[in-house]
């Protein structure tokens, strides 16, 4: 399990890292640069580093969706299934191995877009500094003396939305995977169906908690839980289908 881990982050890592330090170099040169662009010109020059920012932005978000199918569908479900399925390692591994690859690099990239925007914003020390303030001046005093748990909810809520979110890539690739024909379609369609199934559960949940007037944790703890419960159900789909009726033909 630590050695399929180690490989995946290492193959993946050569794609990722070098494109997180073109992004992150260039915010930061482009918000140093900032300031010293004036008139029209500066008009022009934040324009055309915005724009830059963006399509890097959605570079990363669309390959890091790209390369999670990829490498699942590829490695598991495709010619190297061949070799993969030969290890002496239970499937258990190879699910987990993909999931916590894919899972890392997905809130990477989000710290680093995140990262590369407050870089843009805050070129110098003072403007970030104001930006700051601005942002936490009308945040409740009871907001910061409980921060820690917040930040801590904020956590769970992330990792639990991330794992969600992956296996429920892998668990539609699974179902597609079951066909003979038109299995990208499939996979497709089982993917809108998952989302519109766990979109009418969060909903009806919400409304249920809104009828019993339920305290503002429950709702975080219903979304955790409950996020977390539906990733169990994709991946034992996705063990299923690996396990009972993998197709490498």
């Amino acid at each position: 399990m630590v050695k399929l881990l180690k490989y995946e982050l290492g193959v993946t890592a050569r794609v990722f890292l070098p494109l997180y330090g073109v992004l992150l170099a260039f915010c930061f040169f482009s918000g140093i640069a900032a300031p010293l662009a004036i008139s029209q010109p500066g008009v022009i020059f934040s324009g055309v580093r915005f724009a830059v920012f963006f399509a890097l932005a959605v570079a990363i978000s669309v390959l890091t969706l790209v390369l999670t199918v990829q490498r699942f569908y590829e490695n598991l479900l495709g010619c190297e299934g061949y070799l993969m399925f030969t290890l002496p390692v239970s499937s258990h591994s190879l699910i987990l191995s993909k999931l916590l690859t894919a899972s890392c690099w997905l809130i990477l990239s989000g710290l680093a877009v995140g990262l590369g925007s407050l870089l843009m914003i805050g070129g110098q020390l003072s403007h970030l500094r104001e930006v700051l303030e601005y942002g936490l001046g009308p945040i409740n005093p009871l907001f910061l003396d409980n921060l820690w748990l917040y930040l801590i909810e904020w956590l769970a809520q992330t990792l639990s939305s991330t794992l969600r979110y992956v296996l429920m890539i892998y668990a539609s690739i699974s179902v597609g995977h079951l066909m003979n024909r038109n299995r990208a379609s499939v996979s497709f369609m089982a993917f809108v169906g998952f989302f519109a199934l766990q979109s009418s559960l969060r909903s009806l949940s919400l409304l249920v908690l809104d009828y019993l007037g339920a305290a503002a944790p429950i709702y975080s703890l219903l979304g955790i839980g409950g996020g977390l419960a539906l990733g169990a159900v994709y991946y034992l789909i996705t063990h299923w289908v690996l396990t009972h009726r993998l197709n490498l033909e």
